[in-house]
């Protein structure tokens, strides 16, 4: 378009940059145009324009993504390109929603549901950007835009880092706070971003906006001399709620870390702690908006105050203790407080109940979520906010996962069994078994581990998943052998979407399947469930050479890593049997003395010259849904097993042919 067709004596905004301008004949549109624009500009938008992610609203009319639609020419050069145009009076930025008192005053019935649905709104943005194999880099609380509903935009995109196949088109700008270690103190215009830069700056925000605007790595210095600024602790990885011990305590006004679902809190130590010295630790978009969305399911509401949502693992409302603490400053005002104008005045409640009071009648609660969620959706992958749904439970009892040798109470056992009490369901028992599996992908280590944190009895629900995973063993924990459940009365449900499956979804049977709005060219198909031998591809596997009995050994590595967080040793036995069966041991011995073991049964087959194993049965049980197969390759010694794109391998240790 030429940019005759634009307004240029009344630009609408304008930055260091550039001005935005209306467009006579396109008034959807505005017109970016540069005030020194160059040929890199023309070469990238162009390119941009070409290849644009999929905008996970695009069915809705919304805009998630505001990307470049067209260039703009002035007497053929490149001056700029039309965008969408966002009504900036319904969207503002992220930090007006995460700073309580911006929120208070500006948005006062955005509850934590709310800020909850909008980091999973931003994670579903950045995952679209990212399936194109765009970075953003300059990843900040000013570039991402909130309307009241939770919807979510990015804008300034044409700042991305964009790679053509010849030139890598940099982001040459960003701000500390935001920056990943590894890139603090360098120069971005000489450094190629990659996605895992991205993620560092993606977890700071969702810690901001679950948190109350308190920056991860912000707290009290107890060391000595001046407290170091922010980005230094950044880079020193010096995350106050880490396993690891670091000079600083937690801000005193703060939320407390524990108050956040038992399985986000392990994602953001996955994000600050384990991604400070390995970057691929750093849970993906598409992790963070799997975990969100069933943290959101998880919610509770308070029996005092409608608007106030939190975790089902804790047994009092937070939101009710914040509002003491701060003097009747609720981050979260009830309906009746803010149409009185109350909300904005210190208020006196009483003290904090020692048990959940939970809504069991939302139909009168006051919560401005009256509407049920539809369960599907297919028009939108964003979660819109405008709607809630709450679910009676008559049931009061506990929930306790027991198992039948408490190994930690008991240092003389080595041999711990899950068992399920008949309360617990299939998914949740799913959940825990899910990570039995011989190997486990990253995001169910990332995502579903600190699930069973909750759910589960043991270190072993941890153990085979993180073991097996190359930088996921550093996440391997000691836990109670029993941990008990609070009832969970008023729970609230997000939307449970069904859009094609995300390219970056290896496998249908994930715990966290792939809400994915991004198109993919083929369908992703189940692997084969039969268990006979099936043709190979010439190479020399078969059930009679490779039965025998094999020794775990993961690379070293891993458990260098491990040792590092607690972990001394993990050993492992396996023997495979010519019927085409197999059993599997696995144990962990921490570096003080507690040990853990664990043993699944399968079968084994031959498919396409590969060694395949299927677990069925988890410490003699067997899990409600069948975990992934793994593949493996066979050395041509006939000696050893390769888990295929795992740091493991098994080691025959019986002769060949016995």
């Amino acid at each position: 378009m030429d940019k005759s067709y634009i307004f240029l004596k009344s630009p609408i905004g304008s930055g260091g940059e550039a001005n935005i301008y209306a467009v006579r004949i396109r008034p959807e549109l505005v017109a970016k145009v540069y005030k020194k624009p160059h040929g890199d500009y023309a070469r990238k938008l162009a390119f941009m324009i070409a290849n644009p992610p999929v905008d996970p609203l695009a069915s809705s009319g919304r805009v998630s993504i505001a990307w470049a639609t067209e260039l703009v020419t002035d007497l053929g050069l490149v001056v700029g390109f039309l965008m969408p145009k966002l009504d900036t009076s319904k969207a503002k930025p992220i930090f007006q929603y995460y700073n309580p008192s911006e929120r208070r005053k500006e948005s006062p019935t955005f509850s934590y549901v709310s800020l909850i649905r909008t980091a999973r709104n931003l994670a579903r943005a950045v995952r679209s950007v990212h399936s194109r194999g765009y970075v953003i880099g300059d990843v900040n609380e000013s570039n991402v835009l909130v309307a009241d509903d939770a919807i979510v935009t990015l804008v300034d995109t044409d700042s991305f880092q964009v790679n053509d196949g010849t030139t890598v088109y940099r982001c040459t700008v960003g701000k500390p706070e935001y920056t990943p270690p590894e890139l603090q103190g360098m120069s971005f215009r000489d450094v190629d971003r990659s996605v895992e830069h991205d993620l560092f700056g993606l977890g700071v925000l969702i810690y901001q906006l679950l948190m109350e605007g308190t920056h991860p790595f912000g707290g009290v210095f107890t060391g000595q001399g001046e407290a170091p600024e922010l980005k230094d602790r950044i880079k020193s990885g010096h995350f106050p709620h880490g396993r690891r011990g670091v000079p600083y305590k937690p801000m005193p006004l703060a939320p407390s870390f524990q108050m956040l679902p038992v399985a986000l809190q392990e994602l953001f130590l996955f994000c600050f702690e384990q991604g400070h010295r390995h970057s691929a630790a750093r849970p993906t978009a598409d992790v963070w908006s799997k975990a969100l969305g069933e943290a959101e399911d998880s919610l509770v509401k308070c029996g005092v105050n409608g608007q106030h949502f939190y975790s089902g693992h804790l047994g009092v409302c937070p939101w009710c203790e914040r509002a003491a603490k701060l003097g009747g400053r609720d981050p979260f005002p009830a309906l009746g407080a803010i149409r009185s104008g109350q909300h904005l005045k210190p208020a006196v409640i009483g003290k904090a109940v020692g048990k959940p009071i939970l809504n069991t009648n939302p139909k009168s609660s006051n919560s401005i979520n009256t509407n049920p969620i539809p369960r599907k959706s297919a028009s939108t992958s964003s979660v819109n906010n405008s709607t809630s749904q709450s679910t009676n439970t008559s049931s009061s009892s506990s929930v306790k996962l027991t198992s039948q040798t408490n190994s930690l109470s008991n240092p003389n056992s080595t041999h711990n069994k899950l068992s399920f009490p008949s309360n617990i369901s299939g998914t949740q028992q799913s959940q825990i078994n899910s990570l039995h599996s011989p190997t486990v992908t990253n995001s169910q280590v990332s995502a579903s581990l600190s699930s069973s944190r909750t759910n589960s009895t043991s270190i072993m629900v941890l153990i085979l998943g993180a073991a097996i995973l190359g930088s996921g063993l550093s996440a391997i924990q000691f836990l109670p052998a029993t941990v008990t459940r609070k009832p969970e009365v008023s729970t609230i449900k997000s939307s449970t979407l069904s859009p094609p499956p995300s390219p970056e979804t290896t496998n249908p049977s994930e715990k966290y399947p792939s809400p994915s709005p991004v198109e993919t060219t083929s369908p992703i198909v189940s692997p084969s469930e039969s268990p006979t031998e099936t043709a190979t591809s010439g190479q020399p596997a078969s059930l009679t050479k490779v039965a025998g009995d094999y020794k775990v050994v993961l690379d070293p590595k891993v458990l260098a890593d491990a040792e590092k967080d607690g972990v001394k040793s993990v050993t492992g036995k396996w023997t495979i049997k010519p019927e085409g069966t197999f059993e599997a041991t696995l144990k962990a011995v921490s570096v003080k003395g507690e040990e853990q073991e664990i043993k699944t049964a399968g079968k084994i087959t031959i498919e396409d010259g590969k060694v395949v194993s299927q677990v069925e049965t988890v410490n003699g049980q067997v899990p409600p849904k069948s975990p992934p197969k793994q593949p493996y390759t066979l050395s041509s010694d006939g000696k050893e097993l390769q888990a295929d794109g795992q740091p493991v391998k098994l080691i025959r240790t019986t002769p060949l042919g016995l």
